[in-house]
């Protein structure tokens, strides 16, 4: 599945799922976010790490942007992403 395949299948199957899943508002308002909170597939080369990220996008869809931001910020796509290791 998913966790297993490369980052790339893992970003093409979130953008199919935003063009034709059964639950379009969803989907569409989290691949909206995706290009608000946005983590790059090139810093990121888990895709386990990519399929929570797009699952916190998801769930947060409908929920509150504070806590949307909380469960972003703890991702560890994010943290991954703006190497907070080194800075």
């Amino acid at each position: 599945p998913l966790y297993d395949s490369v980052p790339e299948v893992t970003q093409e199957h979130f953008m199919r799922l935003a063009l034709t899943g059964p639950d379009q508002l969803r989907q569409r308002v989290a691949w909206a976010l995706h290009k608000i909170w946005v983590v790059s597939g090139v810093e990121v080369t888990r895709s386990d790490a990519l399929v929570v990220y797009h699952r916190i996008l998801l769930n947060g869809a409908f929920g509150t942007y504070r806590q949307l931001m909380s469960d972003i910020t703890y991702n560890p796509a994010m943290g991954r992403y703006l190497n907070m290791l080194n800075s």
